[in-house]
């Protein structure tokens, strides 16, 4: 049950929006709700949610901006709805910062564990600190820092570079990945991981970060752990 967890429900669509609001209520959630960018960035602000449940489709946005815009403003789980499932807008949304999807329709069953798992991911283990080379991950505070550099990532980075950083010099591949940052959709594409990798390896440190995480073709990445990969940037 989600006792202790706020989550913010910014969508449009009234009857909707309640329906989401009772079932994660019957959950035990926190829950609050906008019908408009405004007001949920403002709900952002002053309530400080947990977690936020997007629709991508506001009737004051541009959809292919509010992702990027709400997640500049919170380090909160971030679950985008949309009536839209396809790869090309899975893929710009993970760009943006989405931690997860849930296409309209949905069952009051998908919403919570997607929900769930989300929240699980991003407070599991919060007093771990782990450490490679001049990396960095505080797990509880959810954030991480290569040398004196803090690295700036989402929960979905964070959650990545975890998972190699946790088997340094070992070979995980893209099922592996995409089991451990999607639990409750582990039939995910994998080649959305390619994205994340991507922009992970731009935070820690643009071409160098091509050596930290290498690929194996065909299989999945590495976190190298010899003393040129993790060196200086």
């Amino acid at each position: 049950m989600g006792v202790h967890w706020k989550v913010a429900v910014v969508e449009d669509d009234l009857p909707l929006a309640r329906a989401v609001t009772a079932s994660l209520r019957r959950e035990g959630y926190r829950v609050r709700s906008a019908r408009t960018r405004l007001e949920g960035l403002a709900m952002l602000r002053e309530w400080s949610p947990d977690l936020v449940l997007l629709d991508l489709m506001l009737p004051d946005s541009d959809s292919s901006r509010v992702l990027g815009e709400f997640r500049s403003e919170t380090s909160a789980g971030l679950v985008g709805m949309t009536a839209v499932s396809s790869l090309a807008d899975i893929v710009a949304g993970l760009r943006m910062g989405a931690d997860d999807y849930i296409t309209k329709p949905f069952s009051h069953e998908e919403l919570t564990a997607r929900v769930a798992a989300v929240l699980r991911r991003r407070h599991a283990a919060r007093a771990e600190i782990v450490e490679v080379g001049d990396l960095r991950i505080d797990v509880g505070a959810g954030s991480a820092q290569r040398g004196d550099r803090q690295l700036g990532l989402t929960a979905t980075e964070l959650r990545l570079l975890l998972a190699l950083a946790r088997e340094p010099g070992h070979v995980l591949s893209k099922h592996s990945l995409t089991e451990i940052l999607w639990a409750a959709d582990a039939g995910r594409l994998a080649n959305t991981i390619e994205v994340h990798v991507g922009r992970l390896r731009r935070k820690l440190g643009g071409p160098s970060a091509s050596g930290l995480i290498a690929t194996v073709r065909g299989f999945g990445y590495r976190l190298n752990i010899g003393a040129e990969s993790l060196g200086g940037l």
